[in-house]
């Protein structure tokens, strides 16, 4: 089973509270991540489609979007993350978010229908990448781009610990070797770096 669910106890109690911030939703957490911003950074624009892996309580799904009309897929395996996004996008007026709890690594998007695929902090988590990138570049646009954030391999104020984590280089292999090439690396604070890929045609 895929391995990208993003809750806990702490955070499954919280939700069933009615909590109005979840623990990925620190304004720490937010703040340095910076959803808008970064989703723009990475060109990210009015017409695309987007999809965010392990979308979590929607931070860069709902902010996606607001910058393109049209589909956003937001996936995660928690019934009670996708929850907490729909409820987002009801309230904001956002109809444009297909919310989607995946059959292991299938999802049910056409072949190359999204030109960005964006995974924040869910790399680490995935126990079988070979087939998540297999997957990854069936629904990917031919043009499309692949973006992976994760957490520094190194002790920072916040995140798993260092043995859950996956340094730049390995990410970067990983990646590379199931047919992407890496177009840019960044670091994004303390906590994050981010590395974009397209497909090696």
């Amino acid at each position: 089973m895929p391995r990208y669910i993003f809750c806990d106890i702490i955070g499954l109690i919280m939700v069933n509270k009615g909590a109005t911030m979840h623990k990925f939703e620190s304004p720490a957490r937010v703040a340095e991540l910076n959803p808008e911003a970064t989703l723009r950074k990475i060109g990210l624009k009015n017409g695309d489609v987007f999809c965010d892996i392990g979308a979590g309580t929607g931070i860069f799904t709902v902010e996606a979007a607001k910058i393109t009309d049209n589909t956003v897929y937001a996936i995660d395996t928690s019934d009670d993350m996708l929850r907490i996004t729909e409820d987002k996008c009801k309230q904001l007026g956002l109809k444009n978010v297909k919310t989607i709890h995946p059959d292991g690594y299938s999802y049910p998007i056409d072949d190359g229908e999204c030109d960005i695929v964006f995974m924040c902090t869910v790399f680490h988590e995935i126990d079988d990448t070979t087939a998540l990138l297999k997957e990854i570049s069936r629904i990917i646009d031919p043009h499309g781009k692949l973006i992976i954030i994760e957490f520094y391999e190194k002790e920072t104020p916040m995140g798993p610990p260092i043995t859950s984590r996956m340094s730049e280089a390995k990410v970067m292999q990983i990646v590379e070797d199931t047919g992407f090439v890496r177009t840019s690396q960044a670091g994004m604070g303390e906590n994050f770096y981010i590395c974009e890929f397209v497909k090696n045609d």
